[in-house]
Protein backbone atom coordinates (compact mmCIF):
# COMPACT_ATOMS: atom_id res chain seq x y z
CA UNK A 1 0.00 0.00 0.00
CA UNK A 2 1.45 3.34 -1.04
CA UNK A 3 1.97 6.16 1.44
CA UNK A 4 -0.66 8.92 1.51
CA UNK A 5 0.26 11.90 -0.67
CA UNK A 6 -0.14 15.12 1.31
CA UNK A 7 0.46 18.66 0.12
CA UNK A 8 1.48 21.36 2.64
CA UNK A 9 0.52 24.89 1.63
CA UNK A 10 2.16 27.28 2.06
CA UNK A 11 5.22 25.09 2.62
CA UNK A 12 6.28 24.90 6.27
CA UNK A 13 9.15 22.70 7.42
CA UNK A 14 7.54 21.54 10.67
CA UNK A 15 4.34 20.50 8.90
CA UNK A 16 6.24 18.59 6.24
CA UNK A 17 8.31 16.85 8.92
CA UNK A 18 5.05 15.85 10.64
CA UNK A 19 3.71 14.35 7.40
CA UNK A 20 6.83 12.25 6.94
CA UNK A 21 6.89 11.23 10.61
CA UNK A 22 3.32 10.00 10.21
CA UNK A 23 4.21 7.81 7.25
CA UNK A 24 3.04 10.13 4.48
CA UNK A 25 4.74 11.58 1.44
CA UNK A 26 4.97 15.35 0.98
CA UNK A 27 3.64 15.95 -2.53
CA UNK A 28 3.36 18.86 -4.92
CA UNK A 29 -0.06 20.32 -5.65
CA UNK A 30 -1.60 17.98 -8.21
CA UNK A 31 -4.81 16.11 -8.87
CA UNK A 32 -5.37 13.00 -6.80
CA UNK A 33 -3.84 14.18 -3.52
CA UNK A 34 -4.93 12.31 -0.41
CA UNK A 35 -4.77 15.40 1.77
CA UNK A 36 -3.90 19.06 2.13
CA UNK A 37 -2.47 20.64 5.26
CA UNK A 38 -3.44 24.29 5.02
CA UNK A 39 -1.02 26.62 6.81
CA UNK A 40 -2.23 29.83 5.18
CA UNK A 41 -4.78 32.44 6.15
CA UNK A 42 -6.48 33.22 2.82
CA UNK A 43 -9.63 31.11 2.27
CA UNK A 44 -9.69 32.11 -1.40
CA UNK A 45 -6.29 30.54 -2.00
CA UNK A 46 -7.39 27.33 -0.31
CA UNK A 47 -10.56 27.23 -2.41
CA UNK A 48 -8.51 27.48 -5.60
CA UNK A 49 -6.15 24.76 -4.37
CA UNK A 50 -9.05 22.40 -3.65
CA UNK A 51 -10.54 22.98 -7.09
CA UNK A 52 -7.25 22.00 -8.70
CA UNK A 53 -6.40 18.95 -6.57
CA UNK A 54 -9.65 17.21 -5.65
CA UNK A 55 -8.25 16.12 -2.29
CA UNK A 56 -10.45 14.16 0.11
CA UNK A 57 -9.06 15.64 3.35
CA UNK A 58 -8.17 19.13 4.55
CA UNK A 59 -6.29 19.77 7.79
CA UNK A 60 -6.41 23.37 9.03
CA UNK A 61 -3.54 24.46 11.27
CA UNK A 62 -5.84 26.96 12.98
CA UNK A 63 -8.27 26.26 15.80
CA UNK A 64 -11.02 28.47 14.42
CA UNK A 65 -12.91 27.46 11.28
CA UNK A 66 -15.22 30.45 10.87
CA UNK A 67 -13.27 31.82 7.89
CA UNK A 68 -13.70 28.50 6.06
CA UNK A 69 -17.33 27.66 6.75
CA UNK A 70 -18.36 28.51 3.20
CA UNK A 71 -15.93 25.88 1.88
CA UNK A 72 -16.88 23.00 4.15
CA UNK A 73 -19.06 20.38 2.48
CA UNK A 74 -19.72 16.63 2.53
CA UNK A 75 -17.29 15.91 -0.29
CA UNK A 76 -14.20 15.78 1.91
CA UNK A 77 -13.12 15.41 5.52
CA UNK A 78 -12.23 18.64 7.35
CA UNK A 79 -10.17 18.72 10.54
CA UNK A 80 -8.72 21.60 12.56
CA UNK A 81 -6.16 22.13 15.31
CA UNK A 82 -8.65 22.34 18.14
CA UNK A 83 -6.87 21.84 21.46
CA UNK A 84 -3.36 22.22 20.05
CA UNK A 85 -3.02 25.81 21.25
CA UNK A 86 -4.90 25.58 24.54
CA UNK A 87 -1.88 25.73 26.84
CA UNK A 88 0.08 28.52 25.12
CA UNK A 89 -3.04 30.67 24.70
CA UNK A 90 -4.00 30.13 28.35
CA UNK A 91 -0.47 31.09 29.34
CA UNK A 92 -0.78 34.30 27.32
CA UNK A 93 -4.11 35.11 28.97
CA UNK A 94 -2.61 34.62 32.42
CA UNK A 95 0.38 36.80 31.53
CA UNK A 96 -1.93 39.56 30.36
CA UNK A 97 -3.96 39.34 33.57
CA UNK A 98 -0.87 39.71 35.73
CA UNK A 99 0.61 42.52 33.64
CA UNK A 100 -2.62 44.52 33.58
CA UNK A 101 -3.62 43.95 37.20
CA UNK A 102 -0.09 44.90 38.32
CA UNK A 103 0.14 47.84 35.88
CA UNK A 104 3.43 46.51 34.52
CA UNK A 105 3.07 48.20 31.12
CA UNK A 106 2.72 51.58 32.81
CA UNK A 107 5.75 50.94 35.00
CA UNK A 108 7.84 49.79 32.03
CA UNK A 109 7.33 53.10 30.24
CA UNK A 110 8.32 55.34 33.17
CA UNK A 111 11.67 57.04 33.56
CA UNK A 112 11.43 57.99 37.23
CA UNK A 113 10.36 56.61 40.62
CA UNK A 114 6.60 56.64 41.17
CA UNK A 115 3.94 55.63 43.63
CA UNK A 116 2.83 52.02 43.84
CA UNK A 117 -0.13 51.07 41.65
CA UNK A 118 -2.01 47.97 40.67
CA UNK A 119 -3.70 45.02 42.32
CA UNK A 120 -2.81 41.43 42.97
CA UNK A 121 -4.47 38.63 41.03
CA UNK A 122 -4.66 36.59 44.23
CA UNK A 123 -8.31 35.87 45.15
CA UNK A 124 -9.64 37.94 42.24
CA UNK A 125 -12.86 36.82 40.56
CA UNK A 126 -12.40 35.54 37.01
CA UNK A 127 -15.10 34.55 34.52
CA UNK A 128 -14.18 32.75 31.30
CA UNK A 129 -16.62 32.93 28.39
CA UNK A 130 -16.11 29.60 26.68
CA UNK A 131 -15.60 26.17 28.20
CA UNK A 132 -13.13 24.53 25.83
CA UNK A 133 -9.47 23.64 26.07
CA UNK A 134 -8.27 27.19 26.65
CA UNK A 135 -10.66 27.63 29.57
CA UNK A 136 -9.63 24.33 31.16
CA UNK A 137 -5.93 25.10 30.78
CA UNK A 138 -6.41 28.58 32.19
CA UNK A 139 -8.29 27.24 35.20
CA UNK A 140 -5.33 24.99 36.00
CA UNK A 141 -2.92 27.91 35.76
CA UNK A 142 -5.12 30.03 38.02
CA UNK A 143 -5.15 27.38 40.74
CA UNK A 144 -2.22 28.78 42.79
CA UNK A 145 -3.83 32.25 42.79
CA UNK A 146 -6.95 31.03 44.64
CA UNK A 147 -9.20 32.97 42.29
CA UNK A 148 -12.98 32.65 42.37
CA UNK A 149 -13.58 31.16 38.93
CA UNK A 150 -16.62 30.79 36.71
CA UNK A 151 -17.11 29.49 33.19
CA UNK A 152 -19.89 30.27 30.73
CA UNK A 153 -20.67 27.64 28.11
CA UNK A 154 -23.66 26.85 25.93
CA UNK A 155 -25.51 24.52 28.29
CA UNK A 156 -24.02 25.26 31.70
CA UNK A 157 -22.53 21.76 31.87
CA UNK A 158 -19.90 21.43 34.59
CA UNK A 159 -16.31 22.33 33.70
CA UNK A 160 -13.67 20.69 35.86
CA UNK A 161 -11.73 23.27 37.87
CA UNK A 162 -14.37 26.00 37.78
CA UNK A 163 -16.10 27.04 40.98
CA UNK A 164 -19.29 27.75 39.03
CA UNK A 165 -20.53 27.07 35.52
CA UNK A 166 -23.29 29.07 33.85
CA UNK A 167 -25.26 28.53 30.64
CA UNK A 168 -24.99 31.22 27.98
CA UNK A 169 -28.45 32.42 28.93
CA UNK A 170 -27.04 33.51 32.32
CA UNK A 171 -24.01 35.35 30.95
CA UNK A 172 -24.92 38.63 32.63
CA UNK A 173 -25.16 36.93 36.01
CA UNK A 174 -21.79 35.25 35.44
CA UNK A 175 -19.94 38.52 34.79
CA UNK A 176 -21.65 40.80 37.28
CA UNK A 177 -19.08 42.29 39.64
CA UNK A 178 -16.14 40.21 38.41
CA UNK A 179 -12.56 41.49 38.34
CA UNK A 180 -11.47 39.75 35.14
CA UNK A 181 -13.43 38.47 32.14
CA UNK A 182 -11.71 36.27 29.56
CA UNK A 183 -13.22 35.62 26.13
CA UNK A 184 -12.16 32.21 24.82
CA UNK A 185 -15.11 30.93 22.82
CA UNK A 186 -15.74 30.21 19.12
CA UNK A 187 -17.10 32.98 16.94
CA UNK A 188 -20.73 32.23 16.13
CA UNK A 189 -23.72 34.47 15.35
CA UNK A 190 -24.63 34.39 19.04
CA UNK A 191 -21.17 35.43 20.25
CA UNK A 192 -20.51 38.31 17.83
CA UNK A 193 -20.31 41.45 19.98
CA UNK A 194 -20.82 39.48 23.19
CA UNK A 195 -18.58 41.96 25.02
CA UNK A 196 -20.51 45.18 24.57
CA UNK A 197 -21.43 48.25 26.60
CA UNK A 198 -24.13 46.40 28.55
CA UNK A 199 -21.78 43.60 29.59
CA UNK A 200 -18.89 45.92 30.39
CA UNK A 201 -21.10 47.99 32.67
CA UNK A 202 -21.71 44.89 34.81
CA UNK A 203 -18.04 44.31 35.59
CA UNK A 204 -16.33 45.44 38.76
CA UNK A 205 -14.93 48.99 38.47
CA UNK A 206 -11.38 48.73 37.14
CA UNK A 207 -11.95 45.24 35.75
CA UNK A 208 -9.65 43.69 33.17
CA UNK A 209 -10.93 42.33 29.83
CA UNK A 210 -8.93 39.64 28.02
CA UNK A 211 -9.83 38.49 24.50
CA UNK A 212 -8.07 35.40 23.14
CA UNK A 213 -11.02 34.36 20.99
CA UNK A 214 -11.87 36.43 17.92
CA UNK A 215 -11.80 40.18 17.40
CA UNK A 216 -15.51 40.37 16.62
CA UNK A 217 -16.38 39.10 20.09
CA UNK A 218 -15.70 42.60 21.43
CA UNK A 219 -17.41 45.79 20.31
CA UNK A 220 -14.30 47.92 20.00
CA UNK A 221 -16.04 51.28 20.36
CA UNK A 222 -17.72 50.12 23.58
CA UNK A 223 -14.42 48.88 24.99
CA UNK A 224 -12.75 52.20 24.19
CA UNK A 225 -15.52 54.09 25.97
CA UNK A 226 -15.20 51.88 29.04
CA UNK A 227 -11.42 52.36 29.07
CA UNK A 228 -11.78 56.12 28.69
CA UNK A 229 -14.23 56.30 31.59
CA UNK A 230 -11.99 54.16 33.78
CA UNK A 231 -14.70 51.59 34.43
CA UNK A 232 -12.53 49.05 32.61
CA UNK A 233 -9.03 49.24 34.00
CA UNK A 234 -7.23 47.34 31.27
CA UNK A 235 -7.58 45.15 28.20
CA UNK A 236 -5.42 42.35 26.82
CA UNK A 237 -6.21 41.70 23.17
CA UNK A 238 -4.68 38.83 21.23
CA UNK A 239 -7.30 39.57 18.57
CA UNK A 240 -8.83 42.86 17.47
CA UNK A 241 -11.62 44.30 15.36
CA UNK A 242 -10.48 45.44 12.85
CA UNK A 243 -7.59 43.02 12.45
CA UNK A 244 -4.84 43.82 11.94
CA UNK A 245 -5.35 46.95 14.00
CA UNK A 246 -4.62 49.96 11.81
CA UNK A 247 -1.83 52.40 12.55
CA UNK A 248 -2.98 55.29 14.71
CA UNK A 249 -5.95 53.39 16.17
CA UNK A 250 -6.85 54.72 19.64
CA UNK A 251 -6.16 51.32 21.21
CA UNK A 252 -2.47 51.73 20.48
CA UNK A 253 -0.08 53.39 22.92
CA UNK A 254 -2.26 53.02 26.01
CA UNK A 255 -0.59 52.05 29.26
CA UNK A 256 -3.55 49.85 30.14
CA UNK A 257 -3.90 47.95 26.85
CA UNK A 258 -1.74 45.05 25.63
CA UNK A 259 -2.12 43.99 22.00
CA UNK A 260 -0.44 40.86 20.64
CA UNK A 261 -0.54 39.36 17.11
CA UNK A 262 -2.89 36.38 17.14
Amino acid sequence: MSAPRVHVAPSLEWAELAVRAGGGDVAAASHGLDGVIWCGDEPGQLELLLENTGTSWVQLTSTGVDAYLHLIDNCRLWTCARGAFAEPVAELALGMMLALRRRLVSYARRDRWSDREGQTLHRASVTVIGGGGIARSLLRLLGPFNCATAVVNTTGSEVNGADHTYPASELKLAVTGVDVVVVACPLTPSTVGVVNADLLALLSPGAVVINVGRGAHVVTADLLSALDSGHVGGAGLDVTDPEPLVDGHPLWCRDNVIITPH
